[in-house]
């Protein structure tokens, strides 16, 4: 009965995390592209972004960490979350995301995280997004 609660727990705080990355990188688009309507395929590609980032980019930074390489993990970070940012999020049905863009929208999704995680821990001693 412990461990079920305990799986159930982590679930719920995997979805807040994926929640609060999709608002992140939505608010930080908004910002850099100045979208401000939304339709089923921008919400889905936020949500496919945000899953690779709570979900495939802390993997990568752990694997570096394991072969020796624990100094560039702030760097995978953000060069994975720049392709990811880049290739599938899709904000409008005909443009698509320059570089530049990608790069602003991955550093102030980034920065947001940090802030959070931050700001969290200082006040209530939890990291909301433990990964980044």
């Amino acid at each position: 009965m412990q461990v079920n609660l305990q799986v159930n727990l982590q679930i719920v705080w995997l979805i807040i995390a994926i929640l609060l990355v999709v608002a992140i990188l939505y608010i930080s688009t908004y910002l850099v592209h100045g979208v401000k309507e939304t339709n089923s395929r921008y919400m889905l590609s936020l949500f496919i972004v945000a899953i690779i980032a709570i979900l495939a980019i802390p993997a990568l930074t752990r694997l570096s960490s394991l072969i020796g390489l624990s100094q560039i993990g702030p760097y995978i970070v953000f060069v994975s979350l720049l392709y990811t940012v880049k290739y599938l999020l899709k904000p409008t049905n005909t443009s698509s995301l320059g570089w530049k863009k990608a790069i602003w929208i991955s550093f102030i999704a980034i920065v947001f995280i940090y802030l959070l995680n931050m700001i969290t821990s200082m006040l209530f001693g939890v990291e909301v997004i433990p990964q980044f």
